[in-house]
This record gives C-alpha cells, sequence and structure tokens, in this order.
C-alpha cells in the first residue's frame, strides 16, 4: 500500500488535476524498486530499445541537450533551404495512464523473460493506496492503471 500526498503543480489550487501524486512507500519498497530500476534500464540499454536521443526518464540525459539538439536540426534545415516541421506531444501524464496488462504486454513485446514479466505482474497486482492531506486520511483504493513512485 502507497500513501499519496498531492504536490501542487501549477494553475489553481482548487483543481485536483494540478497536483502530482508522491508516493511515499516503505524503504525497503523504494530499495528494491531502484534495483530493479537499474536491472531495467540495462536490459533496454544492451538491448538498444531505447532511441539514443531519448532524454526523458534517464540518467545524463538532459533537456538541455534536447534542446540544443532540436535546435542545431531546424538550423541546419534552415541553411539548406529545407522546411521543418513539428509534432509536439504531451506525455505529461502518462504514467498516470499506464494500464499494468498493457505495460506487461509490451514488455513480453519486447523480449523481457516470462521469470521478469512475472515478477512485475507479482508487484503490480493488488496494488492500493491510500491519500494523506495535512491530517486526513482517505480510504483506501485499488490502484489498477498508473505507476506511482
Amino acid at each position: 500500500m502507497a500513501k499519496l500526498k498531492p504536490l501542487f503543480k501549477k494553475g489553481s489550487a482548487l483543481e485536483p488535476q494540478n497536483y502530482r501524486p508522491i508516493s511515499l512507500l516503505p524503504l525497503i519498497s523504494k530499495v528494491l524498486e531502484k534495483i530493479v530500476l537499474e536491472q531495467t534500464q540495462l536490459f533496454l540499454r544492451r538491448n538498444d530499445l531505447i532511441y539514443n536521443l531519448q532524454s526523458g526518464f534517464r540518467n545524463h540525459h538532459s533537456t538541455d541537450f534536447c534542446l540544443s539538439f532540436l535546435c542545431n536540426k531546424i538550423l541546419t534545415g534552415f541553411e539548406s533551404g529545407l522546411s521543418t516541421g513539428m509534432i509536439l506531444i504531451d506525455l505529461q501524464k502518462a504514467f498516470d495512464t499506464i494500464d499494468h496488462e498493457i505495460l506487461l504486454k509490451k514488455m513480453y513485446c519486447i523480449g523481457f523473460s516470462e521469470h521478469t514479466i512475472k515478477w512485475f505482474q507479482s508487484y503490480l497486482k493488488d496494488r492500493s493506496f491510500i491519500v494523506s492531506i495535512e491530517n486526513s486520511i482517505s480510504s483506501s483504493a485499488n490502484q489498477l492503471c498508473g505507476v506511482y513512485v
């Protein structure tokens, strides 16, 4: 069970969607998740499954690098007389909506072992959370999608 504390992001403080859920888990869960994260990232790198210019959610890959690359690409195209277009996708809430079953199917498709997928399935199964705001705590609810870390 996770204890979620809402962290205000931006906009009106009266709108629930303007808060980011911060999950407070027991220390052992955080340590375990860090180990699993490192092993998962290693698998993705070794199997060349991450686009080399992917900046989000990667160590030593800042948005500054991404913006520098983008500016260089636009200037190079402009200097060559080419038209340059961009499609921007807002993935701000992507992790809030990840369906656990779809995630596990994607892991299978990209080559994670059956043993690893079963471990993730077990870890995600029967997850629940409570919300804590100041001195008030909600009743528990099941977490059917999303990844709160």
